[in-house]
């Protein structure tokens, strides 16, 4: 079962009294690669300490998608900005991502390139339960010798975290994504979209956990096709990803004197500085924070040249970590 447009990108989530964050640090980059599962569609909603039940979920095809370097694609010159690009079923979907969000740049299917002159906004970030964000969309571009007009409006809303049961064992810490995409493609007969997505994010998967899709597509007759896509259990890096339940990222990184550290995270927070021995060499006490996004300027100039861990703790038990490199 083929998807009608690309994964997103991946994030970070809340359990209990949690507040997690998507941010940078769980998008795509190159050399990303999971294996995909496709079924039957599942209907779901948002809301607070939810447990969402996918553990019946039976594959009916897969697929491996991988994440590549936009300047070794074909049509690269036609995304200049492109920061990485999505190859699945001999296409490509272009998208720039950054410390504030991720936009869809485009793609080339089957041999229609479609540039956007307006991006739409994928993704708003720093992203935990809550936030919300819309954007414009425009392209222009030809299709079988016509020319295509395309505009409309995408809205973004994070209105659900919990746990997600899924087959091969329960998931903690999720955060739920519906992005609501509203365009018409202005030709010789119009086609209008309306699609409807939900992701399921995990921090440290650079993709969603579970994705399901209610798209329709209106021209002369009105088609929908929905359907539930989700990452094989044996995706490298899931593992890793599932002890983790607090999302950081660190900016810059590389950095050699101080950093600023982005986490969603509640409680009695310690933040430690471990180095590549396994070592605590810096320890700070965050204090009590509530729910939601939170920034830490770090001094690190006084420590050594090296790779370190970054790690962050409630008295829950819940932790977090990143690498990072201090120069």
């Amino acid at each position: 079962m083929k998807p009608l447009y690309a994964l997103s990108i991946s994030a970070l989530i809340p359990l209990g009294l949690s507040a997690q964050t998507m941010t940078q640090a769980d998008m795509p980059v190159p050399g990303d690669q999971f294996l995909i599962n496709y079924g039957p569609y599942v209907a779901t909603s948002g809301g607070s300490n939810m447990t969402w039940d996918f553990s019946n979920l039976s594959a009916d095809s897969s697929e491996t998608i991988q994440f590549v370097d936009p300047a070794g694609t074909p049509m690269a010159a036609s995304f200049p900005g492109a920061t990485v690009a999505q190859y699945q079923d001999n296409s490509y979907t272009y998208f720039q991502t950054s410390g504030t969000d991720m936009l869809l740049l485009g793609v080339d299917a089957d041999g229609i390139i479609v540039p956007y002159q307006d991006p739409e906004q994928w993704l708003q970030v720093p992203c935990s339960f809550g936030t919300t964000w819309s954007d414009n969309l425009a392209a222009s571009f030809s299709s079988s010798g016509f020319p295509v007009n395309r505009s409309g409006s995408v809205t973004g809303n994070a209105d659900g975290f919990g746990s997600v049961v899924m087959p091969f064992g329960t998931v903690n810490n999720v955060l739920r994504v519906r992005l609501v995409e509203d365009y018409t493609d202005q030709t010789i007969v119009n086609i209008d979209y309306d699609f409807i997505t939900d992701f399921f994010y995990k921090p440290g998967l650079h993709a969603p956990l579970v994705q399901i899709g209610d798209y329709t597509i209106t021209t002369l007759i009105t088609v929908n096709d929905q359907r539930t896509q989700w990452l094989d259990g044996s995706a490298v890096g899931i593992a890793e990803a599932l002890t983790q339940d607090i999302g950081i990222d660190v900016f810059p990184n590389p950095a050699s004197d101080r950093i600023e550290v982005v986490y969603g995270a509640s409680g009695r927070l310690t933040l430690e500085l471990v180095d590549a021995t396994g070592r605590t060499v810096q320890v700070q006490e965050l204090g009590q924070r509530a729910p939601g996004v939170h920034r830490d300027v770090v001094d690190i100039a006084g420590q050594p040249a090296g790779l370190y861990v970054l790690r962050i703790r409630n008295e829950a038990g819940e932790t977090g970590t990143k690498r990072l490199i201090i120069r």
